[in-house]
């Protein structure tokens, strides 16, 4: 059963404990692939657009709509940490990440405008709870005490997710077209679910 409050005491781990933990790397592998689609598709957001017949000026201001939503998914996600706790607001966040990657995947194989417009949104919103994610994870189960060290250690996904990005790149410029980064960040964010999932007390 989820509830908002879980089943276990936090105590204070030091960093040490905490890069011992398998539950650290299984949230952090799970927040790398989370964030990998939206760093994705934020390096190659204005051609992807364009590729399904949006004008360039539409393009550009659609990349802007894409920052506006990773600010209000900050918000959102704070806002149902504190209504439903950290496990749901884990799971939603990643099930939204799920819908971003599918519903682009989508765009571009029928060439969807409005598909992909809204699948711009839901990355907006997937890469704005990474941060707030990340923080409520590491304090729920690692403590206040070492806070600011595990922190910055759990966001050190952010580079794995970038090497991610570059590969969704790669995968680009040697298919030429959008199906292959976004069906490999389809898989990692459903890799990421099943990680997600498994996420029990330290």
């Amino acid at each position: 059963k989820i509830t908002k409050k879980e089943a276990f005491e936090s105590r204070d781990f030091s960093t040490a404990e905490m890069l011992k933990s398998f539950t650290f790397w299984r949230a952090f592998v799970c927040m790398a692939f989370i964030t990998a689609v939206g760093n994705s598709v934020i390096s190659f957001a204005r051609d992807l657009v364009i590729s399904v017949d949006a004008a360039p000026a539409l393009a550009v201001t659609l990349v802007g709509v894409l920052s506006v939503c990773n600010g209000i998914g900050r918000i959102l996600t704070g806002a149902l940490f504190d209504a439903a706790g950290r496990r749901i607001t884990m799971l939603a966040a990643n099930i939204i990440t799920i819908f971003a990657s599918g519903v682009t995947l989508v765009s571009v194989l029928i060439s969807s405008l409005p598909l992909c417009i809204i699948g711009l949104c839901l990355t907006g919103l997937s890469y704005g709870s990474c941060p707030t994610v990340c923080s409520a994870f590491t304090a729920a189960f690692y403590g206040q005490k070492h806070f600011s060290v595990n922190y910055s250690l759990m966001n050190f996904n952010l580079i794995v997710a970038a090497f991610i990005a570059n590969f969704s790149n790669s995968l680009l410029a040697q298919f030429g077209s959008y199906t292959a980064p976004f069906t490999m960040l389809l898989i990692l964010a459903v890799c990421a679910l099943g990680l997600n999932i498994s996420v029990r007390k330290p």
